[in-house]
């Protein structure tokens, strides 16, 4: 049942002032900026409904929090390098809400609905919620930590109008592109293996992926796939050889193909990097899985000591909102993959660009000026070398996957989902290639756990709280769609002059989401 409270409260001068309990930030509008969310590991699952963390102290008993689990997919290492063999509980997540912290561990009100693996990189993130925010300067995230297993996402929930007054941004903060590996002296190379050792003078490393095992869970890939040019499932494939270029990053599309090796070698196509591998291809039901991914990083080249190589970039993080409204105002949700700017000379190849992140948008209406939501794939890398001693151009990376609550794409919205632009120079046909164009997926339901959730405002203030003099109208009551549980919702409004003692004002059953509340007496004595 959806329970929404009405409470009434006698203040100085016979002035009238109504709140509505909920269990969010009650303050009429919030400004928000800068890192709203916290962030920690998750060690051990204990049982259905408790979990150990690596550190506790940040978290306490009625916080809404949103467990996701990053990595954790097992790719095929023999035959078709770097696709899914199984996702396990890759990309799984959900809402729920913590009962109590004990030390460490943290026991919920309820099961966790999904199953996760604590080694797949899973975190947990405090979910702020407000009555009313505004965006007055840029939200963002800490870039994805690889070791610490943390950051790379936004999550919110605003019971009703979220106003950008400035952007939400979380370019480049998901999986990391590789580095260029330097090494004394490279080696030409015909060679068009998939993977080598970590050691090896044979190719660059691959950019980072959703991939935690190879072929199954009790595998963890190690240092034996680190370089080449396979893909690590969304992650680019590094440049084999001398100077090959890497390959993009993956998420909504495909990632591009990184540029041959230094010209003055024999010249052999397709060894650059692979671009990463698109979830939707591989994972065709991802949607129905409720699954989602950062966007995968790019791949790198090979270098000299001292040489120019550049890094993959890194790809896009994620953007979750739950939201009744969000006013655009012009600004930008975006989740756009990293591009990569430096250019190469001739000691080094290029790296290929982050793929466009995940972006999903539980929201009832968009209002004001156009909303901007954006994750494109990042460019690849340049090679400025002259002609005749040409060396790999990186791949362009994947644009990402925007997800929204409508059935089609609310037309509020400017999208931009293309995938990024394969890098150039003095030799442009070289092998490389785009990024593929992103994914839009409609009919998203954000998973809550053990609760549900809705707000209820003023007409007038379009707040929780509105304020009246003596024989004013008390105004319309209005009431967000809920999310949660099973539909047909029930409604029933409840009042208070004491917040103590609550009264049934009125059942409504399945048709009482609105309330307007002329029966409620107004006590000024």
């Amino acid at each position: 049942m959806v329970k929404n409270k009405l409470k009434q409260a006698v203040i100085f001068c016979c002035i009238f002032s109504f709140s509505f309990l909920f269990s969010i930030n009650g303050k009429a509008q919030t400004s928000i900026s800068g890192i709203i969310n916290s962030y920690i590991d998750v060690t051990t699952l204990i049982d259905a409904d408790e979990l150990t963390v690596s550190d506790a102290s940040a978290f306490s008993a009625g916080d809404t929090i949103l467990l996701i689990q990053m990595k954790g997919v097992a790719i095929q290492v023999v035959s078709n390098f770097g696709s899914r063999q199984n996702i396990y509980s890759a990309g799984k997540y959900e809402i729920i809400i913590i009962s109590s912290v004990s030390g460490n561990d943290i026991t919920f009100a309820s099961d966790m609905t999904n199953s996760y693996d604590a080694d797949g990189h899973m975190q947990m993130i405090r979910v702020p919620g407000y009555d009313n925010a505004m965006v007055t300067g840029n939200v963002t995230c800490p870039a994805w930590d690889t070791a610490a297993g943390t950051g790379g996402v936004v999550v919110m929930i605003v019971g009703n109008k979220l106003t950008l007054e400035a952007d939400i941004d979380v370019t480049g903060k998901g999986f990391s592109g590789a580095q260029p590996y330097t090494t004394s002296d490279v080696l030409c190379t015909t060679n068009t293996d998939f993977f080598f050792p970590a050691g090896s003078d044979s190719a660059g490393f691959k950019g980072e992926g959703a991939a935690s095992y190879a072929v199954y869970n009790t595998d963890p890939l190690n240092g034996d796939y680190a370089k080449g040019r396979g893909a690590y499932f969304n992650g680019g494939g590094g440049g084999n050889g001398k100077y090959s270029g890497g390959g993009g990053g993956a998420n909504g599309g495909t990632g591009g193909l990184g540029g041959k090796q230094l010209e003055t070698c024999a010249i052999v196509l397709g060894i650059g990097g692979k671009g990463g591998k698109s979830i939707p291809n591989e994972i065709g039901d991802f949607d129905t899985r409720n699954i989602i991914f950062m966007g995968g990083a790019g791949g790198a080249s090979t270098q000299l000591a001292n040489g120019d190589g550049t890094a993959g970039g890194n790809g896009g993080g994620i953007i979750i909102i739950m939201a009744d409204t969000i006013i655009g105002n012009g600004h930008y949700i975006k989740a756009n993959g990293q591009t990569v700017v430096d250019i190469t000379n001739n000691t080094g190849g290029a790296g290929g660009g982050g793929a466009g992140g995940t972006i999903l948008l539980d929201v009832k209406s968009y209002k004001g000026l156009t909303l901007n939501v954006q994750a494109f794939g990042g460019d690849g890398g340049w090679s400025g070398a002259a002609a005749g001693n040409c060396t790999g151009p990186g791949g362009g990376g994947s644009g990402g996957i925007v997800w929204y609550s409508q059935a089609g794409l609310p037309t509020e919205i400017n999208l931009g989902i293309n995938g990024g632009t394969a890098g150039s120079g003095n030799c442009p046909l070289w092998g490389q290639s785009a990024g593929n164009p992103g994914t839009t997926v409609a009919d998203l339901k954000i998973p809550l756990t053990g609760f549900l959730f809705n707000s209820i405002f003023s007409i007038r203030s379009e707040a929780l709280k509105d304020t009246l003099c003596e024989g004013d109208i008390l105004p319309k009551l209005l009431g967000t769609d809920p999310r949660g549980g099973i539909p047909p919702y029930e409604y029933r409004w409840e009042s208070s002059t004491d917040n103590l003692t609550w009264n049934i004002d009125r059942d409504f059953g399945v048709g009482g989401k609105d309330y307007n509340p002329l029966s409620v007496m107004i006590d000024t004595t």
